[in-house]
């Protein structure tokens, strides 16, 4: 039995549908945290596969576990339901197919607990594929001014990496936002003059898979990013946004759109890792051959800097990467 079970001093909320395969990798990985003083707030967001029963065998041997079966799917907004339910100071958001690295909840509570002008801790990452193996990673280190300059045109901030405080009037993801609801929410708390920050510490393993939103849904994705920072300028001239109208459009993305999130981050990786621009440039053409030429824009320019001297492809890895 955990100390203080009553009374956790973290809440780690995820939301579940469909994602058996990845689950107990995701499951095992917050149970097995170092820091253990945690309630685990888990959504079953209507799954129809065995998720449930996946969890419900965590459930009876681990009593920090909480599940709530919605009646109805709601998609990523299942959040709110682990969040308003939350009992703790801070909330950690979780996804069902990533996996936390064994310190993550102690390095972002104690940054937190040492910095309580800050309302939000998010982290870095690795990308891992299906077989969880690291395919790239993504390390950024950006104060609360940082972040508010840079937010505004990028979503730097990975949500399930972040950690942040409860509060009595706590904003929410909005349920409109299938995807790209976090983006939404982050601009909101940018126009409360929350302060958001990220550390350079890498505490979360993304997986790029079949269920992932930003692989499943990209074209949806960007459209509602578009949209959030529409509604972010709104709030900015008249103080309110124009949400309660909002009726976002469904739109279908290519199936293998997954497959060809993973092959672009791992030519990536490539192009960023190697000096075999030959065998660069036959692997881009075997993703040419299946995708098309314009499918992706970095693709072309890594092709005609293939050919240069060594000295400009390092300037274009300083440039893209930081390396």
């Amino acid at each position: 039995m955990q100390k203080n079970i009553n009374k956790p001093k973290i809440s780690v909320v995820m939301s579940v549908y469909n994602s058996e395969k990845f689950l107990k990798d995701a499951v095992e990985s917050i149970l097995k945290q170092t820091f253990s003083d945690f309630e685990f707030i888990i959504i079953n967001d209507c799954s129809t596969d065995n998720s449930l029963r996946i969890l419900q065998q965590y459930a009876k041997k681990d009593k920090r576990i909480t599940i709530v079966n919605n009646s109805e799917n709601i998609g990523a907004a299942s959040r709110n339901i682990g969040i308003i339910k939350a009992k703790t100071k801070y909330i950690a958001i979780m996804d069902s197919d990533d996996i936390s690295l064994p310190n993550r909840l102690n390095i972002q509570y104690k940054f937190l607990e040492a910095h309580k002008e800050i309302y939000l801790a998010a982290g870095s990452f690795y990308f891992i594929n299906q077989n969880k193996k690291i395919i790239d990673k993504r390390i950024i280190n950006m104060d609360h001014k940082e972040v508010r300059k840079n937010i505004i045109h990028k979503n730097i901030i990975h949500n399930p990496t972040v950690m942040f405080r409860k509060e009595k009037k706590q904003l929410l993801y909005r349920n409109k936002f299938r995807t790209a609801g976090d983006y939404d929410l982050w601009l909101r708390l940018l126009s409360k003059n929350k302060k958001m920050v990220i550390l350079p510490k890498i505490v979360l393993k993304y997986r790029i898979s079949n269920s992932s939103l930003t692989a499943v849904s990209k074209q949806l994705q960007q459209n509602n990013i578009k949209k959030a920072r529409f509604f972010y300028i709104e709030r900015q001239k008249v103080g309110k946004d124009s949400y309660n109208s909002f009726k976002p459009k469904k739109i279908l993305t290519p199936k293998n759109s997954n497959k060809t999130f993973l092959q672009e981050k791992e030519l990536s990786l490539f192009f960023k890792k190697s000096e075999d621009m030959k065998g660069f440039r036959q692997k881009l053409k075997i993703y040419w051959k299946k995708n098309g030429i314009l499918n992706w824009k970095f693709g072309i320019i890594g092709y005609i800097i293939s050919f240069s001297p060594f000295w400009i492809r390092q300037k274009t890895r300083q440039v893209i990467w930081g390396i």
